[in-house]
């Protein structure tokens, strides 16, 4: 892992220290999460929390709705238009969500011939007559009409989104926390760069954070890190608040249920921050109620501990060692066809990745995760192949099956991998005392046909495999291996005199 911290960050360090916050610490960690997949799912780690709550006033109130249908969107008031097409989107999606799990038939989503219509009213009439909190609502409305619905959905709306998003950044000085925390929930789930907005309602957040509900900005921040848009100094001053939060005891009217502390630290390590007291006070609240979560939010407290652990080694070393045997415990309470229903691919993955990256190698974790994600393995998306891959070359894990279907799900999925990624899934079958020819043989023709694709360090690991492997098909590896060391040694002549960075020191450092 790497910390590093640029200016900017180090300025917003000092500045809240002198405010009085210990222990902050700017954490860059270099981790497979960073990149989405091409065509796959976004960039957030497994289940990250995206809020959209119900439509309510500045008071906390809920705003009534009105029944929307096609004849009564011309004579509605903007408010009430709003509140009803939210009201109308947010009831499909949850029908397409559970309908058909109930029914077996498939679930509609929004009418899109209510969202058309709505949308030509806004774009023929303007938006200035919707006040802050309506526009918040046309903004939820749109994303959550689009969440479940293909990239060409949602670019369907992408006008509608960027008129609510133009107006609203005049009118963010209206909204409420609650308002706040809807704003950045909806920009996250339809996936906006609103960055004037989001600057916006950060520094609204900042004025109102003393009449923050913890519960709000909580979501807020996780919100804003799931969209993606760094603001230090609300989450300086948000980290003194849910810290706070987090120690209340259970009933009070502030104290934090689990899923919202899991919230809050995934929030602090996706923006790649640390506050002490804040994830002491989370551990201390999640330590007894893991039992009660499902497998998205163990798998993102396991990854936002093992990502900030670099940031305070020799403490959180000691205190986080039984969080992490109580999420191995109740991963394992649900292993079996358990823990295949209850845990995604891509949460069985994070679970591997943060594990190892610590590394804190349960056996049986191990073994039971394995268990679970190798018949599942071709829907991984290929950086989280690699993942795989390079938690089980950390902790020399091994497990046959997993094994077995890596090296058909890697050549399934080489047009997502590059040369690193290919060499480290290579690397992971020696580690795992296992071998698949059909990859190898791939490896290996690869790197001769495209040595600059791999580079000199990727080149020099095929190396090193090949001589491990060479034995089971002299005729093929032998050959190959007198090819490859003339490529290594033509790319060190052809390099610049300075050879200092010809290694790479942080690889999967």
């Amino acid at each position: 892992m790497e910390i590093a911290a640029n200016r900017a960050w180090r300025s917003a360090h000092r500045a809240a220290l002198q405010r009085g916050c210990a222990q902050r610490t700017c954490v860059r960690v270099v981790s497979f999460h960073e990149q989405a997949p091409s065509g796959g799912p976004s960039r957030k780690p497994a289940g990250a929390p995206v809020r959209n709550s119900s439509s309510t006033n500045g008071n906390g109130h809920r705003r009534v709705a009105e029944p929307l249908t096609l004849e009564r969107i011309a004579s509605l008031s903007p408010a009430s238009l709003a509140a009803s097409l939210l009201e109308h989107t947010q009831q499909r999606s949850l029908e397409s969500a559970f309908g058909s799990r109930s029914s077996g038939a498939t679930a509609a989503g929004a009418d899109p011939a209510l969202l058309d219509t709505v949308a030509r009213r806004l774009v023929a009439s303007g938006l200035s007559g919707y006040d802050g909190h309506a526009l918040v609502d046309l903004l939820a409305a749109y994303s959550a009409a689009g969440a479940g619905a293909d990239a060409g959905g949602r670019g369907a709306y992408r006008d509608v989104l960027a008129l609510c998003c133009a107006e609203l950044t005049g009118k963010v000085d209206e909204l409420a926390p609650p308002d706040l925390a809807r704003l950045a929930g909806a920009c996250a789930a339809a996936e906006l760069a609103a960055t004037d907005l989001l600057a916006a309602a950060c520094s609204r957040a900042l004025e109102l954070l003393p009449q923050f509900p913890p519960a709000d900005l909580a979501a807020l921040l996780a919100a804003l890190a799931a969209a993606g848009h760094r603001s230090p100094a609300l989450y300086a001053d948000g980290a003194d608040v849910l810290a706070a939060a987090l120690q209340l005891p259970p009933g009070h009217a502030g104290a934090l249920e689990p899923e919202q502390a899991a919230a809050a630290v995934w929030a602090l390590a996706a923006q790649a921050l640390y506050y002490r007291p804040l994830f002491d006070a989370a551990g201390t609240l999640l330590m007894d109620r893991l039992g009660g979560l499902d497998g998205n939010t163990l798998a993102r407290i396991a990854w936002s501990y093992a990502t900030i652990r670099s940031a305070d080694e020799s403490h959180r070393g000691v205190w986080d060692r039984d969080l992490f045997d109580g999420i191995a415990s109740t991963c394992l309470s649900r292993a079996g066809p358990a823990l295949a229903g209850t845990f995604p691919p891509r949460a069985l993955v994070t679970l591997l990745w943060s594990y190892a990256s610590i590394p804190h190698f349960d056996q049986p974790l191990f073994e039971a995760v394995s268990t679970g994600l190798a018949p599942r393995l071709r829907d991984v998306a290929p950086p989280d192949l690699v993942a795989v891959a390079w938690s089980v070359m950390r902790v020399g894990h091994r497990h046959g099956a997993l094994m077995a279907a890596l090296g058909p799900a890697a050549l399934a999925a080489v047009d997502g991998l590059d040369g690193d990624d290919l060499t480290t899934i290579g690397l992971a079958f020696p580690a795992a005392h296992a071998y698949s020819e059909p990859f190898f043989k791939y490896l290996v023709t690869e790197a001769q046909a495209r040595p600059a694709f791999f580079g000199q360090v990727a080149l020099l690991d095929v190396i090193r495999l090949i001589s491990r492997v060479q034995d089971r098909d002299p005729a093929f590896y032998k050959p190959a291996l007198e090819v490859l060391l003339d490529k290594v040694h033509e790319a060190y002549l052809d390099a610049p005199l300075e050879k200092s960075g010809c290694m790479n020191p942080f690889r999967f450092g």
